[in-house]
């Protein structure tokens, strides 16, 4: 029902003063009511964008850190067989071979 059915309703019953003044209190609790679920509305949007930014961020992280694992693991493989080969070196060198 529309406000202005409701204030002919009430002007045809005679309803009274308090009549009027309790629509006016719904009204205006109405729009109160909808600026604020606009407001939480706009709130839970901006999180879902910082949410968003932050998966993305996280995202590209684990991507960087994954690839400087696959260096450092193929750093320390170099390293293993340098070791291996030092050894042999050295065992040439000493006499053990």
């Amino acid at each position: 029902m529309t406000l202005e059915k409701l204030w002919e309703i009430g002007i045809e019953q005679g309803l009274g003063i308090f009549f009027f003044l309790f629509i006016a209190a719904c009204a205006v609790f109405s729009y109160v009511v909808n600026r604020f679920w606009n407001f939480i509305q706009s709130v839970m949007q901006e999180n879902e964008n910082r949410e968003q930014r932050y998966l993305k961020t996280i995202d590209a992280t684990a991507v960087q850190l994954g690839d400087i694992v696959k260096e450092l693991h193929h750093n320390v493989n170099e390293l293993r067989v340098d070791v291996s080969e030092t050894k042999k070196l050295v065992g040439r060198i000493v006499g053990r071979d």
